[in-house]
């Protein structure tokens, strides 16, 4: 096992330090996965020996199961960040037939009590190199709104990390989630907390609309003058507006000491900037005044007032002004030589954009993503190489679900940004992996972040965040724990508790997250914190609704989706309602789909292509599993549509999957195929290899349809050997579901019976009413095959038929009604049996499935062909001209198991005609076909058939052929 162990080992140029979970190649840290980095530690506390796959495989990952691909990859991974080149094997040699040996010299520099070596003297850097803590301090300037707290849109100019903290993945979009003891140093010291400032805007003294994007470039350009040398640390622009939303608060030249106290405990902000600012002259010639005051929040006194004046076309002199000024007044020195050089890279370079990217900016701020992306667009053409336009431009992307738009301005910022200091080119990469979806490289990126700015509580969630979506989610809640140990107020952010909420979602352990989203909401509610009360609630309804307790799941997203109505947020609301629908898409189907149509027509209005296309697909689920399948494709078509526009590889994936499910229902087998082939190529693009199994799944279905009842076994199994093994419990029932109708096809009852009841476990589990109908239909199947108490079936079949008319599945109710039907004349009530097949006709005549109207007709064929008497009527033709259509249609479209059923009826339709020879022939063809299908029940009832036509026939009947 890996050795617990405090020590720095060093081996050649690189430097790993296992409490901190860094690896630093000299000056700059290496970015590896968790498996790659538990890998090369057990190499280095291993070094010179021969190590077994096998041991590896033991010791390093004993609590979960990886194979030696895997195994094999982490070490290439590893060649690559130790930079080998083929044939090198400076550190890492592989040993044919035996395992790995790492031949490196290796140097424990630093003992477990950190009084030797790098990372020594109780430093809060960790294993840091000593010239990057220096450029930390002297050359890293920006802890702004960006160092703050990801999810809050930062200063706006000059403030790199803006965006590349990442608002909108941080808020609704994507559920954050928590991570494991050996991700942060949890034995070093507490940092000492900076002193923080929450720069809260200017009121427009002047009057002129045209000048009111000043104060939010005067508040952004103070932000950055006030944070240079990093002796204060600045409270985001984006945590200021959601403040400034939770407690009604208006831009003011002064605010009350209980004001000030609430700002210190929603913004974790000791000092407060406010004040105004008034612009004279016209256009070209405009002189500025900016006057301010500097609050203390805890004390709830003015400290200081201060005014500047100076041109509007040179507001860098201006603020430079005010914030020296400021700085006297809080004795922090002044900016160096260094660090104006530093601040200038991070400004536009000229006046239109600046203008352009603050009110995009403040666009981002009130939750409209749809204005914001067009100005960031015109900011970014009026300055094409001023990186955090393009970082904020990537943001409004995102927001509006425009992935690979928001990859491509993520990496044009990451190419831009080689002027700014070091801790906004680290912030604008590690939004730029994070939209990228390079995980691994993320958790690196914001790991250093965190370590270089530990008492910066967005750095931290964001490391939380990404390591959840690295599938890191034990390092997450280590994560989580250290963001605990940060000072008060930070310590008691409710966002640190949706964080452990979303590393236990990310970990499948959903009891565990019930206690932290009940300590997100109090908190929240107790510091007024409305955004994130909003989004707790909108979590719990999710994990409500997980548990089917429907009324707590409704009433949370009713409250979520009140509280972003009333703070003006439509994304949030809308992203309220789909949770809402999807709670009731099982139990009140109509206002379900009233919901779904409420939260389309807001995205639409945010100009939220990714929540249009989101809606659409779950409306046509509701539509499929009503059987109105060619709205349900039409909805599906739509969605795909808008996929293909925000170029979402793996969502067109499932969506084409799902319109291939359609294309089932409708008969088209052929092009069903053709779709499911769209799906795995998606998927292979998206690098999703969870696709194949959910097309393996499908393509399963139509090999049962078709007749190669081995091939669909095969394939059943496999998907459901995968989602056993992942822990999707939903989608496992489903295959076992599959896999009993398939045996039952086959005549294994014991079999059948034994699928069925293991998928019934499982959704009784899941509380999903219409899936435990359908399945506890397939066991009365089951048992009136075995020639089991019809009463008891009769009672089963009423209870699943009465969850098929409360939830509107048509399709569904026509089979009940035709499993009621033999169940009532295997009773011998001929008279309800005859009723029973009259609600199943009359239904299956409005289906738009294919096998919905088949399977009646079959059915109702068999019960006329069961009563007594002759069938020499012409209500017996009728019957024998449908099935002869069934079989001819169900023929040419290949659907081998219903032309036997069919052609099993007939012969017997024949028989009771009259027509005995013809009829016997037919069920001697019939048995034989079966057999060789391997459709044993069908082959069976051939059997059985001819037997008694035999014993007719001996009996003396005569035949009418």
């Amino acid at each position: 096992m890996l050795k617990k162990t405090g020590g720095i080992y060093q081996f050649g140029k690189f430097q790993i330090d296992p409490k901190a979970r860094t690896l630093w190649g000299g000056e700059a840290p290496v970015t590896l996965n968790r498996r790659a980095f538990d890998v090369l530690l057990y190499f280095v506390q291993n070094p010179g020996r021969v190590i077994s796959r096998d041991e590896l495989l033991k010791n390093v990952w004993s609590e979960s199961f990886v194979d030696e691909n895997s195994l094999a990859q982490s070490v290439s991974a590893l060649r690559r960040a130790l930079e080998e080149k083929p044939g090198d094997n400076n550190f890492i040699v592989t040993l044919p037939g035996r395992g790995y040996q790492f031949v490196s010299t290796v140097q424990v520099i630093a003992a477990e009590n950190g009084n030797t070596g790098v990372g020594a003297s109780g430093s809060d850097l960790g294993a840091i190199p000593a010239s990057l803590i220096r450029e930390g301090s002297e050359q890293v300037r920006r802890s702004t709104a960006r160092d703050r707290l990801p999810w809050k849109l930062t200063s706006v100019i000059g403030v790199a990390a803006i965006f590349a903290a990442g608002y909108f993945a941080w808020t609704r979009y994507h559920r954050v989630r928590p991570t494991n003891p050996d991700s942060i140093n949890s034995a070093r010291p507490l940092p000492t907390a900076r002193r923080s400032v929450a720069v809260l805007g200017f009121r427009n003294l002047s009057g002129r609309p045209e000048e009111a994007w000043l104060s939010t470039a005067l508040t952004e350009m103070l932000g950055t003058e006030l944070e240079a040398g990093q002796k204060l640390r600045l409270v985001s622009g984006e945590d200021i507006a959601n403040a400034k939303v939770d407690l009604a608060l208006a831009d003011a030249e002064s605010l009350s000491p209980n004001t000030l106290a609430r700002l210190h405990k929603n913004l974790d902000s000791d000092l407060i900037v406010l004040g105004s600012y008034t612009a004279i002259g016209s256009k070209g010639d405009t002189r500025i005044r900016l006057d301010l005051r500097l609050q203390d929040t805890v004390a709830g006194a003015t400290i200081a007032d201060v005014a500047a004046v100076g041109n509007e076309t040179d507001l860098f002199d201006l603020v430079s002004q005010a914030g020296s000024r400021l700085r006297e007044k809080l004795g922090v020195e002044a900016v160096s030589d260094v660090e104006v050089v530093s601040v200038r890279y991070s400004l536009p370079s000229n006046r239109e954009a600046a203008r352009l990217y603050s009110e995009g900016l403040s666009r981002l701020r009130v939750f409209d993503g749809l204005a914001a992306r067009d100005l960031l667009q015109r900011a970014v053409t009026a300055d094409p190489k001023y990186p955090l336009a393009h970082s904020a431009l990537s943001e409004a992307y995102s927001r509006l679900g425009y992935d690979r738009k928001a990859q491509q301005e993520a990496r044009q910022a990451f190419d831009l940004a080689a002027n700014l200091s070091r801790e906004e080119k680290l912030v604008v990469e590690g939004h730029y992996r994070e939209v990228g979806h390079q995980y691994p490289e993320a958790v690196g990126v914001y790991r250093s972040l965190f370590a270089l700015f530990p008492d910066n509580l967005d750095y931290g969630l964001k490391l939380a965040k990404v390591q959840v979506r690295n599938s890191e989610g034990h390092d997450a809640l280590a994560t989580v724990e250290s963001l605990r140990k940060l000072a008060s107020p930070a310590s008691d952010d409710p966002r640190i508790e949706l964080q452990e909420a979303d590393a236990w979602d990310a970990l499948s352990d959903f009891k565990h997250q019930e206690q932290p989203l009940e300590r997100a909401v109090e908190k929240a509610r107790a510091q007024g914190a409305r955004l994130v009360l909003a989004r707790a609630l909108e979590n719990q309804c999710w994990l409500f609704s997980y548990f089917s307790q429907t009324q707590k799941a409704v009433a949370a997203c009713r409250d979520s989706k009140e509280i972003y109505a009333s703070a003006g947020d439509q994304q949030g609301e809308a992203t309220a309602l789909r949770a809402w629908a999807d709670a009731i898409d099982r139990t009140d189907v109509l206002e379900s789909i009233r919901l779904y149509q409420e939260a389309e027509t807001l995205f639409r209005k945010n100009g939220s292509e990714s929540g249009v296309a989101s809606v659409l697909n779950n409306l046509g689920l509701i539509y499929q599993a009503q059987g109105d399948i060619a709205t349900a494709e039409k909805m599906h078509r739509e969605a795909l549509a808008s996929y293909q526009l925000l170029d979402d590889k793996r969502t067109q994936a499932v969506v084409s999957e799902n319109i291939a499910e359609d294309r089932i229902g409708q008969g088209d087998l052929p092009g069903a195929q053709r779709l499911l082939e769209d799906s795995l190529k998606f998927g292979r693009e998206a690098e999703d290899t969870g696709i194949a199994t959910g097309v393996g799944y499908d393509m399963a279905i139509i090999r049962q349809l078709q007749g190669d009842l081995p091939g669909a076994k095969q394939g059943f199994e496999q998907s459901l050997s995968i989602w056993q093994k992942t822990g999707d419990q939903d989608s496992s029932a489903s295959a076992m579901w599959r896999l009993g109708s398939l045996l039952l096809e086959e005549a294994d009852f014991s079999g059948a019976r034994k699928m069925y009841e293991q998928a019934l476990t499982i959704r009784n589990a899941a509380g999903d009413k219409l899936s435990i109908a359908q399945t506890q239909l397939g066991l009365a199947a089951v048992s009136l095959e075995e020639a089991r108490s019809p009463v008891e079936q009769e009672a089963l079949i009423r209870q699943a038929l009465d969850v098929f008319q409360k939830q509107k599945a048509r399709d569904d109710e026509a089979q009940a009604w035709c499993m009621l039907a033999r169940a009532l004349l295997a009773e011998g009530h001929a008279a309800e049996e005859a009723d029973g097949m009259q609600h199943a006709r009359a239904l299956s005549a409005k289906s738009q499935s294919v096998l919905v109207r088949w399977r009646t007709a079959i059915t109702a064929a068999g019960l006329k062909n069961a009563e007594k008497g002759s069938a020499h009527s012409s209500a017996g033709n009728a019957t024998r001209q449908e099935l002869a259509g069934v079989i001819a249609k169900a023929r040419e479209m290949h659907y081998q198991g219903v032309e036997l059923e069919a052609r099993l009826a007939l012969a017997e339709s024949e028989i009771k005609a009259g027509q005995t020879t013809k009829g016997n022939a037919d069920l001697a063809t019939i048995e034989a076909d079966a057999k060789v299908k391997g459709y044993s029940l069908v082959g069976s009832k051939a059997a059985h058939a001819t037997s008694d036509v035999h014993a007719v026939s001996a009996a003396g009947t005569t035949d009418r052929t």
